[in-house]
């Protein structure tokens, strides 16, 4: 064997070992950079080249990687290692051109060549809006496929149905794995999603008894506080509320076993970690939710990097400190989390802003928008059009509270230019700057909008329903519009009611008793 075939696998044994792919986050070259050209060098320069330069060809594909690789195929055209690392590199170049097809095509290259990039083609497939494709790939799931992408590749999914206003085909694809009996082959941290997809199909087709069927599936209490609130399926109240038992507490205990038994079958998974810590905190056991998250500690400890299933899993814990009322602890473990460096963990942009927006909702208004403005700085680089509204909110809600009304406006004019994306945000920046009366006319057009109800009635519902966010009791309850704006009232009812004492869940009922005591 030459020892250009030797380090090229040796070399891409790491990437095509596993045939997987996250979403991804490399693929970013500067604009117009220089295109390597190899034509003068000999062939074990180039190789030798690509072994020092290490992951180069990924993260430059289209000015290294397809360059260096096209040379290294030519030297060496029956190498099948040299092959994968020319496909793979195009496409990603092509993917980065936004040359979709041409990406596809490459794809299709290392395919038969054995090697399947599932996550690459979902998110080629995802960028090319190509939906009936991505139907068609998702439809023919089974176990071992969803193994292989992320929860950011497979939520990604999700969204593009959600983008393209065809959630029903997905729905439809999901009722069928129950039907077909699949639903055993996918992994535990999907089959509640997957279920849940399905049960509304099950809705929509008046299929009740399939409906009932499902909910054995269903086991969080966020998505039965949903379904008790939200007058689509009232006709089904009666079945959902005796599957999740008073004060939810039957589907609050099974949560818990079922997110334990899949962290303790596979205790490295991140996200089945902070998953478990999720499910304790929705069930009020908010001690147990803080000792487990403490074993990041350990980790830590024996020096394991952070992941973004362990920082989810502090956020909860410094969640549940709020709630026992040790928010100084609390204060701890987000300053934590803030001080990870987004270059090397972009997901931190959601906790500088879950911080900022903590301390905003306390009261806390000079370190509020201390923690937003750095929130912001980070939100530039790495967050969404919702992080941003959620900071802008944050801004205008701690700037009218310090009687800085004269820099509210570039806030407002950003929550109402966005407010499609984050209706909840745009309507408490609009109450913080006394602008009720456009909060809720705003609100009353959300709700006779099937596009936009979801959003309306989620910002009309009342905050002690939320198990996740820690209480915000100094930014104002968009509900407070109901009592004198009957028109608004009314047209909640009819989609929305609340939920009955005896279906308050038990951490909500818990926190309350912390509180008074």
């Amino acid at each position: 064997m030459s020892i250009f075939r030797a380090g090229a696998r040796a070399i891409l044994t790491t990437v095509f070992a596993a045939g997987t792919l996250a979403t991804p986050a490399f693929a970013q070259e500067d604009s117009e950079p220089e295109i390597a050209d190899f034509s003068g060098m000999r062939p074990q320069d180039v190789f030798s080249m690509y072994q020092e330069t290490g992951n180069r060809w990924i993260r430059e594909p289209c000015t290294f990687g397809v360059p260096i690789t096209q040379y290294m195929s030519r030297a060496a055209p029956e190498d099948v290692a040299v092959k994968r690392a020319e496909f793979f590199a195009s496409a990603l170049c092509a993917e980065q051109q936004e040359r979709f097809g041409d990406a596809i095509t490459a794809l299709d290259k290392l395919d038969a060549l054995g090697i399947e990039y599932l996550g690459l083609r979902l998110y080629v497939l995802r960028r090319a809006g190509d939906i009936d494709a991505l139907r068609d790939l998702f439809a023919g799931f089974d176990g071992e496929d969803f193994g292989e992408i992320d929860n950011q590749g497979f939520w990604g999914i999700y969204r593009a149905f959600d983008e393209a206003d065809r959630v029903e085909e997905i729905e439809d694809i999901a009722l069928r794995w129950w039907s077909e009996g699949k639903f055993e082959s996918i992994p535990l941290e999907y089959r509640e999603s997957v279920a849940t997809t399905a049960f509304e199909a099950a809705v929509r087709r008046g299929d009740e008894a399939l409906a009932r069927d499902l909910l054995s599936e269903l086991a969080s209490p966020q998505t039965y506080i949903e379904l008790l609130i939200d007058r689509d399926y009232e006709a089904l109240w009666p079945v959902i509320a005796e599957r999740a038992g008073p004060n939810l507490v039957r589907v609050g205990e099974e949560a818990v076993a079922k997110a334990k038994a899949e962290f303790e079958a596979d205790p490295a998974n991140r996200d089945s970690f902070s998953n478990y810590a999720y499910m304790l905190h929705f069930n009020g056991q908010f001690e147990a939710a803080i000792e487990l998250a403490q074993q990041w500690r350990e980790r830590e400890s024996d020096g394991e990097g952070i992941e973004e299933g362990d920082a989810w899993a502090l956020n909860i814990e410094a969640y549940a400190y709020d709630s026992l009322g040790q928010p100084e602890k609390a204060d701890a473990v987000f300053d934590q989390l803030a001080s990870y460096a987004p270059e090397q963990h972009d997901w931190v942009v959601n906790f500088v802003i879950n911080r900022g927006s903590r301390l905003v909702g306390q009261g806390r208004w000079d370190e509020g928008l201390e923690a937003a403005a750095l929130a912001r700085k980070v939100a530039e680089d790495y967050g969404t059009t919702y992080a941003r509204m959620i900071i802008a909110r944050d801004h205008a809600c701690g700037l009218m509270a310090l009687g800085r009304e004269n820099e509210v406006a570039p806030e407002l004019e950003f929550l109402r230019e966005n407010a499609s994306e984050a209706l909840g945000m745009a309507i408490v920046g609009l109450i913080c700057a006394g602008e009720e009366d456009e909060a809720a006319a705003m609100l009353l057009k959300g709700l006779k909008s099937e596009d936009d109800r979801e959003a309306a009635i989620g910002a009309l519902a009342s905050s002690d329903l939320d198990l996740f966010y820690t209480a915000s009791p100094a930014t104002p309850d968009p509900s407070d519009l109901l009592s004198d704006r009957p028109e608004l009232a009314a047209e909640l009812g009819k989609h929305y009611r609340d939920l009955p004492t005896e279906l308050v869940p038990r951490a909500t009922l818990r926190r309350k008793e912390l509180a008074a005591d």
